[in-house]
């Protein structure tokens, strides 16, 4: 399995290169680094390649993260370089849950949204043929929404210390460690053999049911780039 670090966000709402703010007395891309043992980088330069680490890297020329990770082959876990706190063991629940469960996407749960930016896929193989779409930009949750059996596990089940999700959004949220939802215990199963770039009415009920705003949302976006195209003739 690759283990992949997201390193290329512009940190707009930090202010400054966030993956460089000090962390306990290391930069946050440190402290990932040394929490989850990637095997890999994705990231825009190999100048911010250099300055993060002296490994690999994946360089997405600016078309965004899953661009980058289709350039990936086999079993692949994704992670975000902004969340220092996040363990390698919680990682490895993640994984263990996608096994037991037989599932080819994974991502933690929380009441209401997901933590997209932790990813698991089975085989980015399967996922290749997205990058021929041309319609717009290719999005992370497009993983889940063509990605056959779907696992999102609560968050709690991963680890009892909500720490661990919180992101360097915004020097704020740096200080208050502000996670992304209200942790939950609960594990949502479903099939989603979608195709992200020709939305349905149906696509954007399954989302709607297990209250996935997030990609409900994407979802809406599509249908109405559709409509647009006079393929949709009004919205739900």
């Amino acid at each position: 399995m690759i283990i992949a670090v997201l390193a290329g966000g512009k940190s707009k709402r930090f202010g400054k290169d966030k993956l460089l703010a000090i962390v306990d007395g290391r930069t946050a891309i440190e402290r990932v680094i040394e929490n989850v043992r990637p095997d890999l980088l994705l990231t825009t330069s190999k100048e911010r390649c250099r300055l993060y680490w002296n490994g690999p890297c994946v360089i997405d020329r600016g078309e965004g993260p899953a661009s980058a990770i289709l350039e990936l082959d086999g079993e692949v876990l994704v992670v975000p370089g902004d969340m220092p706190w996040l363990k390698f063991e919680t990682l490895e629940m993640l994984v263990s849950y996608a096994n037991v469960l037989k599932a080819d996407v994974a991502m933690p749960l929380f009441e209401g949204s997901i933590e997209f930016s932790v990813l698991y896929l089975r085989d980015v193989g399967k996922f290749r043929w997205m990058k021929k779409e041309k319609c717009r930009s290719l999005r992370i949750t497009d993983f889940v929404r063509a990605g056959g059996k779907v696992a999102l596990v609560g968050s709690e089940l991963l680890t009892r210390n909500h720490i661990e999700w919180a992101h360097l959004n915004t020097p704020l949220s740096f200080l208050t460690k502000e996670i992304k939802g209200k942790p939950c215990s609960k594990i949502v199963l479903f099939e989603a053999n979608f195709n992200p770039f020709q939305s349905s009415v149906q696509e954007l009920k399954l989302y709607r049911k297990y209250g996935l705003k997030i990609i409900e949302d994407h979802v809406l976006k599509d249908l109405s780039l559709l409509r647009s195209q006079g393929g949709v003739r009004s919205l739900p």
